[in-house]
């Protein structure tokens, strides 16, 4: 499989996953409703897409050290697995804007406005 493959195989699996149940986004929420940041994983055991795919003890290690939230810095992203660094930086980071932005997705998945941002996504990193 090369890397357009896997890539598109990385966002299709993502989209799936919360398409069944977008309550499993690892989210937290301001009083008024509003996504304020993302969590690799949430106190329920929800993840991410980033943190989907992070060993348990990664997992582990970042909340011990309290960077369990927030964005995919060069940081977080060094400290992946190497097949998903292989993914890129900036294609990681896109899917994980995909996660975390509450107009992409509805009670059935993907929004329109959803959907045109994945085809953003697959345009720029999957082909």
């Amino acid at each position: 499989m090369n890397i357009y493959e896997k890539r598109r195989q990385f966002l299709t699996d993502t989209i799936n996953y919360y398409s069944k149940d977008v309550s499993r986004r690892a989210v937290t929420r301001s009083p008024n409703g509003r996504v304020e940041s993302c969590l690799y994983e949430d106190g329920r055991g929800e993840r991410c897409a980033i943190g989907r795919v992070c060993p348990r003890e990664l997992l582990d290690k970042w909340r011990r050290e309290k960077k369990l939230d927030g964005p995919l810095t060069e940081f977080i992203f060094n400290e992946l697995p190497i097949d998903i660094q292989d993914l890129g930086h900036c294609f990681l980071k896109q899917c994980q804007v995909l996660h975390d932005t509450d107009r992409y997705w509805d009670a059935n998945g993907l929004t329109l406005v959803g959907r045109i941002f994945k085809n953003s996504i697959c345009k720029d990193f999957c082909c």
